[in-house]
């Protein structure tokens, strides 16, 4: 059974159903050809230094994060056919569903990681 992997927001795990986006195509793809989004949806791109909402449908909202994980960025909503926020090189971005990163308390210098768990 493959590792189940937790959004961790300053120490605290989040009750968000994530996908990890690492491969080429993963990151590619994202939530193309998506609807909606539920409430508790997330997608971690890495790395990723800048996404874009091109072809969408929905507007989601963007976190952008350096390397070690702290927040750079914000842009809740990006609506579609707009380019988000600049990261860096290297980075990560979370992209969640519009309104998610308020409800979750997320703010610039936060600190986001992930961790993998067996259960």
């Amino acid at each position: 059974m493959a590792p189940t992997v937790h959004l961790i927001h300053n120490g605290k795990k989040l009750p968000l159903q994530l996908q990890v986006a690492r491969t080429f195509l993963s990151r590619s793809w994202g939530w193309l050809g998506r609807r909606r989004l539920a409430p508790n949806e997330a997608l971690w791109i890495e790395p990723c230094s800048r996404v874009h909402s091109f072809f969408m449908g929905i507007p989601i909202a963007v976190v952008m994060l350096d390397r070690e994980g702290q927040v750079l960025s914000i842009r809740d909503p990006l609506n579609p056919w707009h380019l988000g926020p600049r990261g860096v090189f290297g980075g990560a971005a979370l992209e969640l569903a519009p309104g998610a990163v308020a409800r979750f308390g997320i703010g610039p210098g936060d600190r986001l990681t992930l961790k993998a768990s067996s259960r």
